[in-house]
């Protein structure tokens, strides 16, 4: 009987049975537009990030396979091990609620089967801040705006991040998926928030799986979009058009490029004159990095302390005078020829001695020290722009090179950005950045100490270099170059 009512229906009458379909149940109409979207949601893996570039289809995506989480309705080809059953609590992490929410509000609208939202929350903005759904199931929206703090505490089955969120905002969240077994999906763009990429290739890889929305979307006119791209800074196309890891919204080093300036360990030549720049904490390690230059003024960073990553490391129990032995001890047969000591905290006087550090440096362990430049008087813009400097333009021969081991620098370079609400650097990775920047803005020149000799063991060491200890107070701890 409903087949011969099927064949009566006219052209029109279809056509308004499929508008009223797609009204009324969007969201079982649905078809994923290429494999990549439908790898999506054949995951098999309890952390997803899905990289695409703009207008690939990523929010879209996300959302129906939060809805399929939601109401319980899931395609065939969903694992079953990765379903719930019954209503769930489930979490969407965005930016910001007046851009961004909107963008979401309105994904969720075209989407969800009608009736399927019950009831939404909204803030005294007028922005909606979670919702409720037919079955009992719960969603909060949360910005990155919003402290960390106050999103921990919650328990649920799934998070979805439509871009990354800051690292506290994201460890906040998946803690609370422990007691569920649950599941966080990031939809993203990577231009933001570097974290995330050594988060999923270096640090917790097999926690992962990886997907690249590949194919064109086919809902998008693909000429204006060429013609977008065409209006995008360069050096974020990459990660616009193609979806690829970039991190240069906000990088103070937008030049920094592992494939220009990351270079295989080596031994260095020895009338290459060395330096060793030190950062030094009260809490945490000092930080040291040791330099060398070479004929062509060019800059060699071959070598640092800690060897573990600085930015995981909360506290020491190694004091001056321990530094001071691995300072000798990493130095070896070749002493630095200079050695610079950042000015703020090393010059700052000590309650426990009455002594500063650098005092004590070069008077009790004879590692003489000259100030860093004055950031009060030079800035730290001034900084910046001499690293730049160092770094070149992208159609510059480089005149800086980061040994693959320090691992540090190279993670400052990469990770050293700008906070967007305040305009200035982030204290995460600040460490190394300031080190190296420190031993840029002091010039060194190769010519000045072949001509000059004398100042290597009169000016600024004295005629004594100093025995140090015997024995290293950290027994753990390797030379990470050694040419001896």
């Amino acid at each position: 009987m409903e087949q011969n009512k099927n064949e009566d229906m006219t052209v029109e009458e279809a056509m308004a049975e499929v508008l009223r379909a797609r009204e009324e149940a969007p969201m079982l109409l649905f078809k994923p537009y290429g494999a990549s979207q439908r790898a999506v949601l054949e995951n098999t893996k309890q952390r997803m990030a899905v990289l695409g570039g703009n207008r690939k289809g990523k929010t879209t995506i996300g959302m129906y396979w939060l809805l399929c989480h939601l109401s319980g309705n899931y395609p065939d080809y969903f694992p079953e091990h990765m379903r719930f059953e019954g209503p769930i609590r489930a979490r969407i992490l965005i930016e910001e609620y007046r851009i961004h929410g909107s963008v979401i509000m309105n994904k969720l609208k075209s989407l969800a089967n009608k009736g399927f939202i019950t009831r939404r929350a909204k803030n005294p903005q007028g922005y909606c801040v979670g919702f409720e759904c037919a079955n009992g199931s719960q969603v909060q929206i949360l910005t990155h705006e919003q402290s960390s703090d106050s999103q921990e505490g919650w328990d649920g089955h799934v998070v979805w991040a439509d871009e990354p969120p800051p690292k506290p905002h994201f460890i906040a969240s998946v803690r609370g998926l422990i007691d569920h077994n649950g599941q966080y999906l990031n939809t993203m763009t990577p231009l933001k928030e570097p974290w995330i990429s050594d988060e999923i290739y270096e640090e917790n890889p097999e926690m992962w799986n990886v997907i690249n929305l590949e194919e064109e979307n086919p809902y998008i006119d693909q000429k204006a979009l060429e013609d977008f791209f065409k209006s995008v800074d360069p050096d974020q196309l990459e990660a616009r058009k193609h979806g690829k890891f970039v991190h240069l919204v906000g990088a103070v080093y937008h030049s920094f490029s592992k494939q220009r300036h990351v270079v295989p360990s080596r031994k260095l030549p020895l009338d290459w004159p060395r330096f060793c720049v030190v950062d030094p904490h009260d809490r945490r390690p000092f930080a040291i990095g040791w330099y060398a230059v070479d004929p062509m003024n060019r800059l060699w960073v071959y070598d640092e302390y800690p060897n573990a990553m600085f930015h995981k490391i909360t506290s020491t129990d190694l004091r001056t005078k321990d530094f001071a032995t691995i300072i000798r001890n990493r130095e070896g047969k070749m002493p630095a020829h200079k050695r610079i000591i950042d000015r703020r905290y090393g010059f700052r006087r000590q309650a426990s001695n009455g002594k500063t550090i650098q005092e004590e440096l070069n008077m009790e362990y004879d590692l003489y020290f000259n100030a860093s430049y004055d950031d009060a008087q030079g800035g730290i813009e001034a900084g910046h722009i001499k690293v730049k400097d160092y770094l070149g333009r992208k159609d510059e021969e480089p005149r800086i090179f980061i040994m693959d081991h320090c691992k540090n620098h190279i993670y400052a370079m990469t990770h050293y950005v700008y906070d967007e609400k305040t305009g200035k650097p982030k204290e995460h990775a600040k460490d190394f950045a300031d080190v190296l920047r420190y031993m840029c803005m002091d010039s060194p020149e190769y010519d000045a100490w072949q001509e000059d000799p004398s100042r290597i063991n009169q000016e600024l060491r004295g005629d004594f270099v100093g025995r140090g200890y015997e024995v290293d107070p950290n027994p753990g701890f390797n030379t990470s170059y050694d040419e001896f």
